[in-house]
């Protein structure tokens, strides 16, 4: 089969499986002896947003995986980088340190910055199969476009949280044992929409990197759930602190409150006893202490309990 345009020649080598309206091919551009990957969508579902959208990324410097896209009477061909070598999923079958994934994270980051990926294609990369990972550890996108008809709906949500099942997998073994606190937030990060862009990703995971490439298995140790929670609420700091001092200082005037109230009340009448049977009862010469008494004393806990949340 021979996919043509004014210019080129393609010669589909195979179809790559797809379960869209989409379908998907590897090429082989004759002239150049290179190979691509093409995407055939239906005339008639295109849009002219999405041509438009085609024609940003043709003038994008820094995108280099787009190629580039023609119709014909029937069809729109979409022309994409292809490839070759082992993927990422098949990678990480193998005996692979820590250092080395981490490096290949890296590389898979710094990949996606320099190309400036459109939320589209982001999300379209985010798979282990479409992952290249060559024997340097470099790292090469493949795309899968089965739904290219839908790339209005592609938001960089969906590849954050694409790239969240990346790291899950490529740190699997860290991450059961509970020994990798910092991915383990990020990747809660990723899926709860705390990045704006490929460039606070990259970001945090620079952090990430200088702290853990170099640490060796055995110092790899699984940390606690209370040990993770207390890093936790060290990490709200300011919030938690300011939180409890409020609830302190509500229980303070409540317990203020609720001792005036008692010092208010009438004093109940009480039995007195002068005797029991021929024995007569001493009664106490000390004074009780005032109703004042009791207030100066209620001011005083007082006062040393705002001393407390001030503290």
């Amino acid at each position: 089969m021979i996919i043509r345009n004014l210019s080129k020649q393609y010669r589909v080598i195979r179809e790559w499986e797809s379960d869209g309206e989409i379908a998907q091919y590897i090429c082989r551009e004759e002239e150049e002896q290179k190979d691509c990957r093409i995407a055939r969508q239906d005339l008639k579902s295109v849009s002219g947003d999405e041509i438009r959208f085609f024609m940003d990324q043709i003038h994008s410097q820094s995108f280099t995986d787009f190629l580039d896209f023609f119709t014909d009477a029937k069809n729109l061909y979409l022309v994409m980088v292809h490839n070759t070598g082992e993927s990422l999923s098949k990678k990480l079958e193998e005996s692979c340190s820590l250092k080395e994934r981490m490096e290949i994270g890296k590389n898979l980051l710094e990949q996606m910055v320099l190309l400036d990926l459109p939320d589209y294609f982001f999300q379209a990369a985010m798979d282990s199969k479409l992952i290249v990972v060559s024997r340097s550890l470099e790292v090469r996108l493949e795309y899968d476009l089965k739904n290219l008809d839908c790339f209005r709906e592609c938001t960089f949500l969906q590849g954050a949280e694409g790239l969240a099942d990346i790291f899950r997998e490529l740190y699997r073994e860290e991450l059961e044992i509970k020994a990798f606190p910092p991915m383990e937030t990020m990747i809660y990060d990723l899926r709860d929409g705390k990045f704006q862009n490929l460039l606070e990703i990259y970001g945090r995971f620079q952090d990430i990197y200088r702290e853990w490439a170099d640490r060796k298995k055995e110092q790899l140790k699984p940390e606690s759930f209370a040990f993770r929670m207390w890093e936790k609420i060290k990490r709200a700091g300011g919030f938690l602190k300011n939180l409890a001092a409020a609830g302190i200082l509500v229980l303070a005037v409540v317990y203020l409150v609720l001792s005036i109230r008692q010092v208010g009340k009438e004093p109940g009448t009480a039995d007195n006893y002068y005797s029991i049977g021929t024995l007569k009862i001493q009664e106490s010469s000390g004074p009780q202490a005032s109703a004042g008494d009791q207030i100066r004393d209620m001011g005083e806990k007082h006062h040393e309990i705002w001393e407390f949340i001030r503290f």
